[in-house]
């Protein structure tokens, strides 16, 4: 499968040759439609090169859906509004966030963050996800800044807040604590004006159908690994999601050059 750019068009209906400088993560017509597998994450300055740090491997029946609306508007779009709005937005998508609340930073601060990720997948591990054991655990990674869970800022942040509810917002969590939105904030804004995709749909209809959810599924666990083993880049994929078992060849030629790369 060939990994690839988003399918930016031009004013003139011209698919664009500079994808990765044009792409605009507002407008919905940047994104793909159909069925396919994706990598979604930040643009980010890194040592005086714009390069793609990727965050978490997905898969849908309908990418423009699940990227656009779901991860964008959900996760980041809706989370940064409600942060001034006086009639919050109900929030679609709450998960994790990780400190990117600068613009610019070093390959070694890269690195440090995807060690943090590494760590949190390992800690996630047949654990259950809101027990205190849990969180005294993952509040110690330095560049996890949001868990959708008020026991990890009561950890984090040495508060004691009694909520009605368990699961709160980024946004929510920036108004109880507000010592968080020193991070949180300035990282949704960047997440607003640089996030970034790469995805793939190609797959050979003899080896796999992208319409069925298990070939999908597959392919994104490949995809997660395939990360891990070409450019030691760890995401948030959940490794026990298993589809139908299938050989996968990924082409990351199209966009290698302009993601992040911890293997040199």
């Amino acid at each position: 499968m060939i990994l690839k750019h988003p399918p930016v068009i031009d004013s003139n209906g011209i698919l664009s040759k500079n994808p990765f400088n044009d792409f605009d993560p507002s407008n919905p017509a940047h994104y793909p439609q159909g069925a396919g597998v994706y990598i979604y994450g930040i643009k980010v300055e890194i040592d005086r090169e714009t390069k793609f740090v990727p965050l978490c491997v997905g898969e849908s029946s309908n990418l423009r859906k699940r990227i656009y609306n779901d991860h964008f508007q959900g996760k980041f779009l809706t989370n940064h509004n409600n942060l001034t709005a006086t009639q919050p937005k109900t929030i679609k998508e709450r998960k994790e966030l990780w400190d990117f609340s600068k613009k610019s930073m070093s390959i070694l601060e890269i690195s440090k963050i995807y060690c943090d990720l590494r760590m949190y997948m390992e800690v996630n591990k047949g654990k259950k996800r809101t027990t205190r054991e849990h969180m005294l655990k993952i509040n110690q990674l330095k560049y996890l800044i949001y868990f959708q869970n008020e026991n990890f800022f009561n950890a984090k942040y040495g508060h004691a807040h009694q909520m009605n509810h368990k699961n709160i917002s980024a946004s929510e969590a920036c108004q109880l604590f507000p010592s968080s939105n020193l991070q949180i904030s300035p990282t949704l804004a960047n997440f607003v004006s640089n996030f970034y995709f790469v995805y793939a749909d190609d797959m050979d209809a003899e080896i796999a159908n992208l319409s069925n959810p298990e070939d999908r599924l597959n392919i994104e666990v490949k995809l997660n690994q395939a990360l891990i083993d070409k450019y030691g880049l760890y995401t948030t994929a959940d490794k026990k999601r298993k589809g139908r078992d299938f050989a996968v060849d990924f082409d990351f030629s199209l966009i290698e050059k302009k993601m992040v790369n911890l293997t040199i």
